[in-house]
């Protein structure tokens, strides 16, 4: 018996297609975290934010871990509290470019949270 794929089939089908090569686009040209690219170029950071975020690359680790591996913060009289923030560049937009930066906030010197905003000039 040969299975002959009907009209809904062949819809359900290129929607898959659509979406898979979509997901893969997506993972190919999203930059990952590194380090060196992190120091070497500061505009360029905003690309790996969503790596940071979304893998919880710094959840669970100390304050001085994090410093180590970032640098030091944008306001160094705000990492006597419980907050980090980095400059991580300009995104590209239609609208307004805003810069933005990454907020890590801690709880007993752990790392329990990570986004990013934007700021207002």
């Amino acid at each position: 018996m040969r299975f002959a794929p009907g009209k809904y089939d062949k819809v359900i089908l290129f929607f898959f297609a659509v979406f898979s090569i979509g997901l893969f686009f997506n993972w190919v040209f999203e930059e990952q975290f590194d380090e060196k690219v992190w120091h070497s170029n500061p505009s360029r950071r905003y690309k790996m934010a969503d790596d940071i975020i979304d893998d919880e690359i710094f959840i669970g680790k100390s304050k001085q871990d994090i410093i180590e591996v970032l640098g030091e913060p944008v306001d160094p009289l705000q990492s006597e509290k419980d907050i980090l923030n980095y400059k991580i560049g300009t995104p590209p937009s239609f609208r307004e470019l805003k810069r933005e930066e990454l907020i890590i906030v801690f709880e007993n010197n752990v790392a329990n949270e990570v986004f990013r905003v934007r700021m207002e000039d």
